[in-house]
């Protein structure tokens, strides 16, 4: 998905706050600009924001963040993944899968090995 286009932040911004599973206190409920930002991060690649659709309908999603780690004084380049959501009526199809799946093979393709995975919990 290209998260730096309007219509589609917006789309992510309904499916994020309809379907993100989290604690009763988190809530994705995030204006489509907001989202473009946080989606678009200096160093971000295309292809990070991964998204599945089902009969045209967003189904899953998750992104790739760059971030750099410093393991014992030196720099590593990571990524985070952020924002993994599924649809409340598709969970339990390993649509988690497939999507965390693709978006590791488009991280390593493009070099970074390393990846940080993040929780609301």
């Amino acid at each position: 998905l290209d998260a730096a286009d309007a219509r589609t932040a917006r789309e992510l911004s309904r499916f994020l706050g309809e379907h993100y599973q989290g604690e009763a206190s988190f809530c994705v409920r995030q204006p489509a600009a907001h989202l473009r930002w946080a989606l678009n991060p200096p160093g971000m690649r295309e292809g990070w924001a991964v998204g599945l659709r089902l009969d045209g309908e967003l189904v899953a999603f998750a992104a790739a963040l760059p971030a750099a780690l410093s393991v014992d004084g030196a720099r590593v380049d990571s990524v985070e993944v952020s924002f993994l959501c599924v649809h409340a009526e598709h969970r339990g199809r390993r649509l988690t899968s497939v999507v965390l799946g693709e978006l590791a093979r488009r991280v390593a393709a493009s070099g970074v090995r390393h990846a940080v995975y993040t929780s609301s919990s």
